[in-house]
């Protein structure tokens, strides 16, 4: 079944205590919103103003958000809940790929007109 033995005896006790309506009263993992630094709202509103400055180019990593967050939050936020946040609101990690700042692109078409191909026999 894919659990482990106390929980097993959780659900077990729970049924005798409620019978069959122990499902709608227990809720196991998931989001909680009494534990949480935002409501599903306010994150929304928050990642919402965000986009309209990352759109503009005005934020440029997960640090300048980490900034904005902390400053909605009123303390300091870890890596897990930012990523979780980004997560949910259907962000994701765009970098652009990788190219060493003095290439010239012209010696490298260059280079890839003149290669020679040589074919080795297998060994």
């Amino acid at each position: 079944m894919g659990l482990n033995k106390s929980k097993i005896y959780r659900i077990v006790q729970s049924y005798n205590k409620y019978g069959v309506k122990c499902r709608e009263n227990k809720q196991w993992g998931g989001r909680r919103d009494a534990t949480s630094y935002l409501t599903i709202e306010e994150e929304k509103k928050l990642m919402d103003s965000l986009r309209i400055k990352a759109s503009k180019g005005l934020l440029l990593t997960a640090g300048d958000i980490r900034k904005q967050v902390e400053l909605k939050v009123g303390k300091k936020v870890s890596d897990d809940y930012l990523w979780d946040l980004f997560k949910r609101h259907g962000w994701s990690k765009k970098s652009p790929l990788p190219k060493h700042p003095k290439s010239n692109p012209a010696k490298h078409k260059e280079f890839k007109k003149n290669l020679k191909k040589i074919w080795m026999p297998l060994r």
